[in-house]
């Protein structure tokens, strides 16, 4: 399949992104349903650097029926998605926006990929967006579907499919692309950006200077030193609006004193306070002024405790990291303030007894992780704290025993699993499923004769 049109890629160009397998790593049988659960995939965040420097809007279109299944709450998936801008800003990339539909796979709504509403709310939010000049990147035949359903280049992500470009990641397909070189009277040196986390110290990018500044011997703004790093004031603009996207000081390459970023809308999206120790102290922000997240770095990784909260200020999750990994136990939140979770990590990897809590403090969910698996008992409980299920996973799978209790405490069912097989299974008397008689032509209730009888009891009027 021929690949010329990647050699017409520029910033007139959009980049559409699946998110699950294509930005983050996919959880095969569930859903990503909390920040602690969101893994960036290797190559991802180097990669929307340099797609920052190529495309014009990059945009996220995800399919998320884990909210319309109830498994999560739509402020959760909101957290993860805000959570996910801010990491990838902060390496220097670049998300436009994120778009998602919540709708179940069954009901088929318009905005559900392959269907092609949350692609038209893109354009409508960026009318230079010409369908023709978008590249979708997805995993899945539903994204390859949207982006034929649109006129787009299609990229396939993972699989070999050899109706579609295929690459094995973002990374390798960023590879692909090259830097558009312009000339309009003057002349650019274009580098691959750095790989290191850069909102917060090095947005690392080459700016050849006009010749005639340096020659009166002026000190020109966004300097570099006799060895090619950054000295003095700098101040970087978004290539298309001309809006400041950071400003700071720099000491022959490393960061010094205050930096600001900024959203393209001008709204302040974080702040980095970088100190002689070597550490630096990061706050980043909502569009609307309030704080999304604040801790610190050590050589460039989070270190120590970091707080994020939801754009009404209210608390979402309490993390701790190591060098840039999780460590310890993360605490996430209810937005009521009730504790949500609590989820124990060792190296940047789920280890040791974990707790899911309700929105009123009461256990729903007990267990222990090995090495980002369930491993071990494992209990579920009803709101009244009795019982609901227990049982033993090995590796992730079912293992031995399980039970299922009523709410009163009597059993209704034992199965027995190896491995994940289920190879026994007793029903206790009552509990058996029950079998209804077909539903016939008399027992139904006109509509009419409904509305009727919900305006008695006081539902409103009849139609």
């Amino acid at each position: 399949m021929s690949n010329d049109w990647f050699d017409e890629i520029d910033d007139s160009w959009s980049l559409f992104l699946d998110r699950d397998g294509v930005i983050n790593k996919r959880l095969m049988g569930d859903y990503v349903k909390h920040i602690n659960e969101f893994e960036f995939l290797p190559g991802v965040l180097d990669s929307l650097v340099k797609a920052d420097q190529i495309f014009g809007p990059i945009v996220v279109v995800t399919n998320q029926q884990g909210v319309g299944k109830g498994l999560m709450p739509e402020h959760e998936l909101l957290l993860i998605h805000q959570h996910m801008v801010a990491e990838v800003f902060t390496h220097g990339g670049r998300i436009d926006k994120v778009y998602f539909c919540t709708g179940l796979a069954e009901d088929d709504p318009p905005c559900r990929k392959p269907n092609t509403e949350m692609a038209f709310e893109a354009r409508e939010d960026y009318p230079e967006i010409d369908f023709k000049k978008c590249v979708m990147v997805g995993d899945s035949p539903s994204d390859m579907e949207f982006g034929h359903r649109l006129g787009m280049r299609c990229v396939r992500i993972g699989e070999s499919d050899p109706q579609h470009v295929s690459f094995p990641s973002l990374f390798h397909f960023m590879e692909r692309i090259k830097f558009p070189i312009k000339a309009e009277g003057r002349t650019f040196l274009t580098l691959h950006l750095s790989t290191m986390k850069q909102l917060l110290f090095t947005l690392s990018m080459v700016i050849l200077f006009m010749g005639s500044l340096l020659a009166q011997g002026e000190k020109a703004p966004n300097a570099v030193d006799a060895d090619g790093k950054k000295h003095g004031k700098w101040e970087v603009e978004f290539p298309k609006s001309g809006v400041v996207r950071y400003r700071g000081e720099f000491d022959h390459g490393q960061p010094v004193g205050t930096f600001f970023y900024y959203y393209e809308s001008g709204e302040r999206s974080s702040q980095v306070d970088y100190q002689e120790s070597g550490e630096a102290m990061a706050r980043f922000f909502h569009q609307n002024g309030t704080v999304m997240g604040e801790g610190k770095y050590i050589d460039q990784q989070k270190h120590g405790e970091w707080k994020f909260y939801d754009s009404q200020t209210i608390l979402s999750s309490v993390e701790n990291f190591s060098h840039g990994k999780l460590e310890g136990v993360t605490k996430i939140y209810h937005l009521n303030g009730q504790l949500a979770a609590e989820v124990p990590y060792v190296d940047g990897r789920k280890n040791g007894p974990f707790k899911e809590y309700t929105t009123t403090g009461k256990v729903l969910r007990e267990g222990t992780y090995q090495d980002n698996t369930y491993d071990g008992e494992f209990k579920q409980y009803y709101d009244n704290g009795n019982i609901y299920i227990e049982g033993k996973y090995k590796a992730a799978v079912k293992d031995g025993l399980w039970v299922e209790y009523d709410d009163d405490g009597r059993i209704m069912v034992q199965r027995l699993y190896e491995e994940g097989d289920l190879v026994k299974e007793r029903i206790e008397e009552g509990y058996e499923k029950k079998k209804f008689d077909e539903l016939k032509e008399e027992d139904i209730i006109p509509e009419e004769k409904v509305q009727q009888q919900l305006y008695e009891r006081g539902g409103g009027p009849p139609r």
